[in-house]
Order: structure tokens, then C-alpha cells, then sequence
């Protein structure tokens, strides 16, 4: 694995830089492949730091200095010596050795080596570094959303820290940072929590959990990236929740669609006994998720809100969720005891309807090809119907009714007047009258879709 040395002596990070942080060379040569960047001399821990000499030394060298975050991300990586596998870092629960720390929109994975291993000296260990990217105005982070003037405004950038009573996590159906915070989340956790007196004098804070990251200016992302995107926004949250446990703050989380996922992953990633008594938490249309993270939240000792978990009649965004995932989940409440029990039946009785509604649904429809799991599939519902509403009313219209079909189109909309899935906790009566009051009118409330989502297909 011997490296010509020549292959590393070059590189885009200025030396002094480097050794203001106690770096004795940038890059060198060393038999095992790694390259020595700190030697531990006249440090406390003795630690030694290494970073792969190939592609990923490279890598590091282009990311610190295009990213203009030279000075911060070095000092933040000497600092690994002494704080490395500390309880700001983030550990593998299935290797104790392997860690992750976020520096800006970096994140480090390394591996502490206590005793020679394989040829390895006692150190720290660089062995990945990634740069999490993401569009102008969708940064994930802490964002303090206040009421002035009858009306929200989110603060232009994230906190590092969770300072309110009511914190949020928007789904990923929410269209950016503004729209999730001022339009989307403030009616749900007016509702959550019974809560609008209180919120409206000391707002809240959103969690903001973004779309995909972004490439060459669109939004379309390879898996990857979205994995990517969602575990550093994951640790961001991880961090936030195990901070505000130590210190003894009582939070109320509102969380709705693909957030819970989010929170689900944040929790797993914390220490497995660490109890979160603190914390409170409401979920809207969770989908296939619900079941594990409750399950999470109550090895966690964690609170549930009155109602625990919402969503709306006609939202089918996440299809197996609402006709078989439902009677697991009023099982899993029912044992909870306490209040959370008595919601059981709630949930119990809805997928009963759900189930029958869907399976129902599709066995009429089947003629038509417009089945209900197309909608999971983010399929363009009103093109089956040859690209018209009115086609798709007319053809199950006088089953289920203008406003049902309507508002199941309005599935694969990101507006959170139209769309069902960001109004988990409204009744349909309620729902109906906002989509119509909004749009104008009853007919109105078609076109508007209409215009809505034609340009998504």
C-alpha cells in the first residue's frame, strides 16, 4: 500500500493554516497508506491524527479550501485529538471504535485505534468525509418562527440550538423552508397541542427537514444523495434532542409525513439507554414508519400527545400504511396504557374504513386503471382520466363523490391548502371548507388543483 510520496506533497491547503492547528505537514507518506497530519507532540491526549493519503486526502484537501472554511473545519478536526468519541460525536452502536463529528457541512467519520492494530498505530483515523449540499433557502437547521403581525416569519438562518417549548419536523411534501414553517406547520401544532395562545406569543421552532439535496440546479438526486441528506439532517436533530434532554427542557414535537422518519433516525442514533422523558410528540400521517419509531418512543420513555397520531380521510400518499399498518399500530397503543390506549380504538376503527374504502376503491375503479396505489407511486392521477378533473369525476364521481376524488388527486400536490397529507389533523368537513373557501368556490377548487399539478406531470 506504499504511496509515492511525491503523489502527496501537493496539495490546495496553505501550510501555515495547517499548523496554526497544530498540524506538523499536510501531506507525507506513510507505509500503511494513511498520512500523518498531527503527531500528538505536546498534546494532552498524545493522540495521533491520519487521513488516507489517495483519493480521499485529495477529497479533504478540495473540500476545506473550495468550501472558504479552511481555518473553522481545521480547527474543528485538531480538536479530534481531545475530543474524539466524545458525547458531541456520534458513535456506531455495532463498532465502539467508529465515530462521526459535523463540521459546517462536512461530516467526519473516523476510528479510534487505542492499541497498534494491523500495522496501525494508536490515532485517530480519517476514514470518510462528506459534503452535504443543499439548494439556497432548503439548509437544514434550528429555525425560530415567530407571529408578528398577524402573520408568521421564519428567521433567515438556523439556531444551533432548541430554545422553544414546540418544535416541528415538516414532511418532505412541503415545497421550501417558508412555506413548511409559515403556511404548513403552525395550524397542526395549533391543533396538536390546543396550544395557540401560547404559540402565537412565544412561537416555535421549525426542525426544518429539507427536500433532496441538489445538483446543477435541479432537484432531481440520486438515492445516495438523499441518504446523504437525510442522515447529516438526522444527526443535526440528534444532537438538538440529546442536548435539551441533559439540560431538562420539556419539548412538544410536532411531527408529520417523511419527518418521522427523520425522527426515527435521529433517535437510533442516540446512546441506546439515554431516556427522553422530556419530550412530547404528535404525529401527522406518519406512514409505514409509525409503528417503529412508537415502539422507539416507548423503550425511550417518551410522552405522546392527546390525540398521539392524525391523518387526514383522504390522504392515500402512503396506501399500505392506511389499510393494513393501522391495526399494528391501535396494538401497539392499546399496550402503551394511559391515555395513548384510549385512542386505540380511534385507529382501530379508521382502518377498518380505510381497508374497506381502499379495496373497495380499486375493485370499482380496476375498469378505469386509476388505482389507488398509483397514488404511492407519485403517479399523475388525473392523466389516467385522459389529463381532465372533470373525467376523473365523472368516472367514479357518483361512487365517492367530487370532493373525495378530488382531494385524493390532490395527493401528489405541494400546496397546503389542496393537499391532504399536510392537514393531518383536519376532519373532511373542515378540509372541504378550507379547500373551497380558498380556491374561490367549489368549482374553483378543481381548477385550482388542476393548475397546481399539471405542471409536476
Amino acid at each position: 500500500m506504499n504511496a509515492p510520496a511525491t503523489e502527496f506533497t501537493r496539495t490546495t491547503l496553505s501550510q501555515p493554516g495547517l499548523t496554526n492547528h497544530g498540524f506538523k505537514r499536510s501531506f507525507g507518506n506513510a507505509a500503511s497508506g494513511y498520512i500523518l497530519m498531527f503527531d500528538g507532540v505536546g498534546n494532552e491526549s498524545g493522540r495521533k491524527i491520519y487521513i488516507p493519503g489517495g483519493d480521499l486526502g485529495k477529497r479533504f484537501a478540495h473540500l476545506v479550501a473550495a468550501g472558504g472554511n479552511e481555518e473553522l473545519i481545521l480547527s474543528r478536526l485538531s480538536r479530534l485529538r481531545s475530543c474524539a468519541g466524545g458525547f458531541q460525536s456520534y458513535s456506531n452502536k455495532r463498532n465502539a471504535f467508529e465515530h462521526v463529528d459535523l463540521v459546517e457541512n462536512l461530516r467526519i467519520s473516523y476510528v479510534i485505534r487505542q492499541d497498534s492494530v494491523d500495522g496501525l498505530s494508536p490515532g485517530v483515523y480519517i476514514t470518510d468525509i462528506e459534503l452535504v449540499e443543499h439548494a439556497e433557502g432548503h439548509k437544514p437547521g434550528f429555525y425560530h418562527v415567530k407571529y408578528i403581525v398577524d402573520s408568521w416569519k421564519v428567521s433567515s438562518s438556523p439556531e444551533n440550538n432548541l430554545s422553544s417549548k414546540h418544535v416541528a419536523i415538516n414532511g418532505g411534501f412541503t415545497e421550501n423552508l417558508k412555506v413548511a414553517a409559515t403556511q404548513t406547520m403552525p395550524a397542526i401544532i395549533k391543533d396538536a397541542y390546543d396550544d395557540q395562545a401560547y404559540l402565537e406569543q412565544e412561537g416555535y421552532t421549525l426542525a426544518y427537514n429539507p427536500p433532496p439535496l441538489y445538483r446543477d440546479c435541479t432537484e432531481w438526486s440520486t438515492p445516495e444523495q438523499k441518504q446523504t441528506s437525510a442522515s447529516f439532517t438526522a444527526t443535526m436533530l440528534a444532537r438538538g434532542i440529546y442536548r435539551t434532554q441533559r439540560i431538562g427542557r420539556e419539548i412538544n414535537w410536532t411531527v408529520i409525513g417523511n419527518g418521522a422518519e427523520l425522527m426515527y433516525s435521529a433517535l437510533k442514533q442516540l446512546p441506546p439507554n439515554l431516556q427522553l422523558d422530556k419530550h412530547t410528540v404528535f404525529l401527522g400521517a406518519p406512514g409505514m414508519i409509525a409503528n417503529p419509531l412508537l415502539l422507539e418512543m416507548q423503550r425511550r420513555g417518551m410522552t405522546l400527545a392527546k390525540d398521539v397520531t392524525k391523518t387526514q380521510t383522504d390522504d392515500w400518499t402512503c396506501v399500505r400504511s392506511k389499510m393494513l399498518e393501522q391495526f399494528k399500530t391501535a396494538e401497539i397503543l392499546a399496550k402503551w396504557g394511559g391515555a395513548p390506549s384510549e385512542v386505540a380504538e380511534k385507529v382501530r376503527v379508521q382502518a377498518r374504513i380505510d381497508s374497506a374504502w381502499g379495496f373497495g376503491f380499486t375493485a370499482s375503479a380496476f375498469g378505469t386503471g386509476f388505482k389507488i396505489g398509483s397514488i404511492a407511486m407519485g403517479a399523475p392521477i388525473i392523466s389516467t382520466f385522459g389529463g381532465g378533473a372533470a373525467a376523473a369525476v365523472s368516472a367514479v364521481g357518483l361512487l365517492f363523490g367530487a370532493s373525495k376524488i378530488r382531494n385524493i388527486v390532490a395527493n401528489s400536490s405541494r400546496s397546503p391548502v389542496l393537499n391532504p397529507h399536510l392537514n393531518p389533523t383536519k376532519s373532511n368537513v373542515d378540509f372541504n371548507t378550507q379547500v373551497i373557501n380558498q380556491s374561490g368556490g367549489f368549482k374553483q377548487s378543481f381548477m385550482a388543483l388542476v393548475r397546481d399539478v399539471r405542471s409536476r406531470w
